[in-house]
């Protein structure tokens, strides 16, 4: 059986990481508030899932059950990861790698972003594969 929406709501904070003050402060609202929605004894207004979703909260699993699929792209963690491989490779000097190396590690680390920031996992042809770069 499927959790409902109150467990849903748990669920996706402790996900986070967050005190339900903490997620409640997220969404605009008091831990009292925080509290009904996640217990059922009240729901949440729109604009609160748009704040939740503005602090990276999976509104879709909320809403739905079904977490977002890795393969949305989510502009901020691939631009974290994309600024973490030029500060690794790029900037230093004296080190030249190929487009196709800094690719695949810049691929490595916003999958495994992604699957931090969204609780997924990588497959085991992902995981298996290692990211060799030479100098």
């Amino acid at each position: 059986m499927e959790p409902n929406f109150g467990k849903r709501l748990e669920l996706e904070r402790k996900r986070l990481n967050r005190t339900q003050v903490e997620f409640g402060q997220m969404g605009g609202v008091s831990r009292l508030a925080q509290w009904k929605y996640e217990h059922g004894e009240n729901y949440p207004s729109v604009e609160y899932l748009e704040k939740l979703w503005d602090s990276k909260a999976d509104i879709i699993y909320l809403v739905t059950g079904r977490r977002m699929a890795p393969q949305v792209m989510d502009w901020d963690i691939l631009k974290d990861a994309f600024l973490l491989v030029h500060q690794m490779l790029v900037d230093r000097p004296g080190r030249n790698y190929s487009p196709t190396q800094l690719f695949d590690l810049f691929k490595h680390m916003s999958q495994a972003m992604m699957a931090e920031a969204y609780g997924t996992t990588l497959s085991l042809t992902e995981t298996k594969k290692e990211v060799v770069l030479k100098e």
